[in-house]
């Protein structure tokens, strides 16, 4: 979470402020962090039983909330990449 605390809502932010700077460049990734996101739904070979119908294409980069991290066996703790599947939001709530 950023911002103020006076602020009337927070702003969330989808990653650390370490692995920010490192996604752009700036400094490496930490020891024992591996980048995950690539910002497409990895459902697009229908392996969910349906295919993404999300336009990535025309959907701006900087679109915040383009896709989520799935944990496919409904851990959260379990983050081996095995178990993490990446999801538009459309895809993420089926």
């Amino acid at each position: 979470m950023t911002g103020k605390i006076s602020d009337p809502s927070p702003r969330w932010r989808p990653v650390c402020g370490h692995c920010q700077t490192a996604n752009y460049g700036k400094q490496p990734y930490a020891k024992g962090v591996t980048p995950f996101v690539t910002g497409t739904c990895s459902n697009k070979d229908g392996h969910l039983g349906f295919t993404c119908w999300t336009d990535f294409v025309n959907m701006p980069k900087d679109y915040k909330g383009r896709t989520q991290i799935d944990h496919i066996d409904g851990n959260p703790n379990h983050n081996d990449l095995s178990n993490l599947d990446e999801l538009c939001q459309s895809c993420h709530s089926y």
